[in-house]
């Protein structure tokens, strides 16, 4: 059974226990570690349903571990636990349309993995932009600012369209009201210093400007996932 099955049990959907979301958070960062500091890759596109896979018929990846068993890929053994293998040459993404180089950082994937924790423990999504009407960009960007509070100025200025939210102050001015509730409140399932710990977690991923986000190594020694 995946964490994917565990977490669907009885037929719906519910926050998986606090002990192994911190195990499968353990894993996650582990491989981002090596993501982002060997390999030099952004993963970009985290989610619950692209790591909580099982493979059904393992036969798809013999040919893989008997071509690895007879000519097995450039490696440096480090030690007994690591070992670092030769990487494909990476190139940054780019914005083929407008002919801009569009590069993306490691921090995208730390704001996604902060999603994704959130998603693992929870009954619900952190950030859904759904309001009565629907989903809109306006309402999605109230429940961040609600959540996390007010993106920095300088933050806002990087962006053209800030000025369609955000007042010459940097204060919230859209038309669509911020949702009544922070973040303290809407996380529901954690109690006294685990809730603490969880959400001071949680705020070190989700920081408005990506180079204030935690490493995944420096979140692999942060005390909630550690206790």
């Amino acid at each position: 059974m995946t964490l994917f099955d565990f977490q669907r049990l009885g037929g719906n959907a519910k926050g998986l226990p606090e002990q192994l979301v911190k195990g499968a958070l353990r894993h996650l960062l582990q491989a981002l570690d090596f993501l982002h500091t060997e390999a030099n890759i952004a993963h970009c596109d985290l989610k619950a349903s692209n790591i909580m896979l099982t493979v059904e018929d393992e036969s798809v990846v013999e040919d893989f571990e008997q071509a690895e068993k007879a000519d097995p890929s450039p490696r440096k053994i480090i030690n007994d636990e690591r070992s670092i293998y030769a990487t494909r040459d990476f190139r940054p993404p780019r914005n083929h349309a407008w002919a801009i180089p569009c590069y993306w950082s490691h921090s995208v994937d730390i704001w996604n993995a902060g999603c994704l924790a959130w998603d693992l423990l929870e009954q619900k999504h952190l950030f859904d932009g759904q309001d009565e009407e629907g989903y809109t960009n306006r309402y999605h960007i109230a429940e961040m600012v609600a959540y996390l509070g007010t993106p920095p100025l300088e933050f806002q200025r990087r962006s053209i369209r800030s000025p369609l939210v955000f007042a010459d102050d940097g204060h919230w001015k859209g038309n669509q009201p911020l949702p009544p509730i922070t973040l303290e409140d809407f996380e529901e399932k954690l109690q006294g210093a685990s809730k603490i710990a969880f959400l001071k977690f949680l705020r070190s991923m989700l920081a408005w400007v990506p180079d204030e986000r935690k490493s995944a190594r420096n979140l692999l020694k942060d005390p909630w996932l550690q206790a």
